[in-house]
């Protein structure tokens, strides 16, 4: 639900063509944060977004803030229909617990937590549910396609680093003239606007899982990254039409080789019946296994 709610942000942001547009981005900006607070980080892409691609004033991102009284209105009417109380010193006094609850959360200990930078590269993949058939078990993994997490990462830091590195040379070259002419330029991969999505995208897979960097210690689960895998798939599949053009093949041996890896891990995403040696040759690692 906080992905879906994530993305749909996203997508409102991008498509938004007027103030009522906006107002409706922040009201499902509002959704995703009354799941998860964390989500209140979306407003960063959300509002790049709608200056960068939907390319409206800078100021209606300040219209976001509609997503405060949507968070305070869902929960409100969630203490309503649970039969606690309504108002609104009640629902300020439940935030403050919830907010001391997750700050004591930093000094527990559990087995399936993993710190931040080891999402980056699937170190720590959760088993959310095992059953045993007979002398087989079924599995369902969370762990991601490897392929596309190893892309997603690469394309998150990678391009951004390059868009700012052609920047940066270009506006050298345009200062100093001569004295840098023989400085190599940079080719220009990307179009303007996928140079503008490419941030968009960016800033949405950072965000989205920066609070966690500092926030319950090493309290922390895998599954906190999906937010931002979700922007670093969309940046994958933003950049593979552009390479299909220039290097088809290549493209096509990417699209086989993650199509296969699909195939390889479905038993264990899939609740297949299965023995423990053919799970675990596909949960090769410690980590992943439960």
């Amino acid at each position: 639900m906080l992905c879906c709610f994530v993305l749909w942000t996203l997508l409102a942001a991008v498509t938004a063509r007027n103030f009522k547009d906006v107002l409706i981005t922040g009201v499902l900006l509002g959704f995703a944060i009354s799941i998860k607070w964390s989500a209140a980080f979306a407003v960063f892409p959300a509002a790049l977004a709608i200056v960068l691609l939907a390319e409206l004033p800078w100021f209606w991102p300040l219209a976001l803030a509609v997503s405060l009284p949507v968070h305070a209105l869902i929960w409100l009417w969630a203490l309503r229909i649970t039969g606690r109380p309504d108002d609104l010193k009640s629902l300020i006094d439940v935030m403050v617990k919830l907010f001391h609850h997750h700050l004591d959360l930093g000094t527990h200990q559990n087995e399936l937590a993993s710190k931040w930078h080891t999402w980056l590269w699937l170190y720590h993949p959760i088993v959310v549910k095992l059953s045993n058939v007979g002398s087989k078990s079924r599995y369902a993994s969370s762990v991601g396609n490897p392929l596309l997490w190893a892309l997603g990462t690469l394309s998150s830091i990678a391009l951004p680093l390059y868009i700012g590195a052609r920047a940066a040379i270009a506006r050298l070259k345009q200062r100093y003239g001569a004295r840098l002419a023989k400085l190599p330029a940079l080719p220009q991969l990307l179009d303007d606007r996928a140079v503008r999505a490419t941030l968009v995208l960016a800033t949405g897979w950072f965000m989205l899982f920066s609070p966690w960097t500092v926030a319950r210690g090493s309290y922390t689960f895998y599954y906190h990254y999906l937010p931002s895998y979700a922007c670093a798939l969309l940046l994958v599949a933003g950049w593979v039409p552009a390479l299909e053009r220039k290097h088809p093949n290549l493209v096509n041996t990417l699209i086989w080789a993650s199509a296969l890896v699909v195939l390889f891990f479905v038993p264990v995403w899939g609740e297949f019946p299965i023995s423990k040696h053919t799970a675990f040759r596909r949960l090769m690692f410690k980590p992943w296994q439960p």
